[in-house]
């Protein structure tokens, strides 16, 4: 196999063709990137895919290293074959897995420069850094996709110290894209940065001293909250380039959130409220003989009264499906005639609650069981690009997907979201919501977000919560897009 020869393709008329279906605000992200590493931190839906796919063909490398979770794999050759064709021959795409030996292969034909794309996990990679350190392979760009996923906001982690070892073995160039990035927090910033520039961000405890305020608690120095928020932006300014919901729903559809109220039956309420009380609970088996079942401490209860409100049978098939997926059931019913009213995705913390829940949609709406998608980890990108397909297909399909996996894949043509149950951590919930809420979807309609909140229990204090996390991150973005226009007035150039 001969290698990609660069001079053989027309790159300017390739890029231009796409930036001329690109936003400003998309052409702005990608002059960032050429100037130096970025992290793009892109709200999600605005096509953080394409402005790194972008960036790194302005490079023109021989080998560039894409890393992301499994589905992400099949997002980025799905927006290479869309935006980039002439780059989609299957011979220039590899995916990084299997055994060992089969990895080593695949790295072999790096150092040969036989392709151009090479596909990995985060855990593959960390595997495999010593291989490829040790061959030696040159790889002139490193596209990252959700770098928090593979801990590189911890700099004492496998994956940051990885990343950071080819970084400084190849001097490659890197763009880090998520959605979610600069909403953790200063200390994670810096693991960050250090990857994109060593010399510039070279210590962490001069960074946290520098830009953290601390007293002295009963354990040694505590840092406490962020400190001199306008030098660390002039700072950062040149590795970050955000684009924050506000600026990006001009070109999304509407997003509605509403609550979809219901209570626990009297005997899941019994139950409900002995556990939160006594840390306990008992309840007649399915065989009719009472059980019981208690925890250790209020953390494990909390996690059991979770599991009560979503789905109790993963506790005990005794216990039932629960009031919440019937609540999901009757807003999709109440919805039924309209266009597309089972063309949805329903979206759960728990996997143990799919097959339930999948069996419940079944019957509730009298959908075919294969009508039904069961998106959950472990999947292959070959069988997640299948789904996909089905779905955007067929609008009598519906989705059935867990929290943690709903990241990296596209499902455009979905009508909206529910919640069962749903994560403290706000972003999490937008990752999922923005699985159907993309650049590409139909604008002229309001995407409708359904939370369900049971009365009386945990959901009711998580939606406050949650509600608040909203709130205070909108105004920390306005804060740094204050300080952005205000320090940057340059324009940075791209041929």
């Amino acid at each position: 196999m001969t290698p990609l020869d660069w001079n053989e393709i027309d790159v300017r008329a390739m890029l231009q063709r796409t930036f001329d279906k690109m936003s400003p605000r998309q052409r702005q992200a990608v002059a960032h990137g050429k100037a130096n590493s970025t992290i793009g931190d892109i709200w999600m839906g605005f096509g953080k895919t394409l402005i790194g796919l972008t960036v790194g063909i302005i490079e023109k490398p021989d080998v560039w290293i894409i890393l992301g979770s499994k589905s992400s794999m099949n997002v980025w050759k799905q927006e290479i074959r869309k935006w980039y064709p002439e780059l989609a021959g299957e011979e220039l795409y590899n995916i990084v897995r299997g055994q060992a030996a089969q990895r080593q292969n695949i790295w072999m034909k790096a150092k040969r420069k036989e392709g151009l794309f090479y596909a990995t996990t985060f855990g593959s990679f960390i595997r495999d850094i010593d291989f490829i350190l040790a061959q030696k392979i040159s790889v002139q760009f490193i596209s990252i996709d959700e770098p928090q996923k593979g801990g590189l906001r911890n700099r004492k982690t496998l994956g940051f110290k990885a990343v950071k070892a080819i970084q400084m073995a190849t001097g490659c160039k890197i763009w880090m894209g998520s959605g979610s990035l600069t909403t953790k927090g200063v200390p994670q910033l810096w693991s960050y940065l250090h990857i994109l520039n060593r010399k510039l961000f070279s210590s962490y405890w001069t960074w946290m001293q520098t830009f953290m305020l601390s007293v002295k608690g009963p354990f040694g120095v505590e840092y406490i909250r962020p400190k001199n928020n306008e030098q660390r932006a002039r700072l950062m300014l040149p590795y970050i380039f955000k684009i924050g919901e506000k600026e990006a729903q001009a070109e999304l559809p509407p997003l509605r959130r509403a609550p979809l109220y219901t209570e626990l039956t009297p005997k899941l309420a019994s139950v409900y409220n002995t556990m939160s009380q006594e840390l306990f609970m008992e309840f007649d088996g399915i065989d009719g003989e009472s059980k019981f079942l208690a925890v250790a401490n209020p953390l494990a209860a909390y996690t059991k009264l979770r599991q009560l409100i979503t789905c109790p049978a993963i506790i005990d098939p005794a216990l039932g499906p629960g009031v919440a997926i019937e609540a999901v059931i009757d807003k999709m019913l109440e919805l039924e005639g309209q266009p597309g009213w089972t063309h949805n995705i329903v979206f759960t913390p728990y996997v143990g609650a799919i097959p339930i829940f999948k069996q419940q949609l079944s019957e509730g709406l009298g959908l075919k069981p294969e009508k039904i998608i069961t998106l959950q980890g472990g999947m292959e990108p070959e069988q997640l690009q299948e789904a996909e397909v089905y779905f955007r297909e067929d609008p009598n399909t519906l989705v059935l997907c867990s929290l943690s996996f709903a990241e990296s894949f596209n499902l455009e043509t979905g009508m909206n979201a529910y919640f069962p149950h749903f994560d403290w951590d706000q972003t999490k919930n937008e990752q999922a919501e923005a699985r159907i809420r993309r650049r590409t979807s139909d604008r002229s309609r309001t995407i409708m977000s359904y939370y369900v909140n049971i009365i009386g229990s945990i959901t009711t204090i998580m939606l406050d919560v949650l509600d608040g996390k909203v709130r205070n991150e909108r105004l920390t973005y306005t804060d740094f897009v204050a300080l952005r226009e205000s320090l940057t007035k340059r324009i940075i150039g791209a041929d």
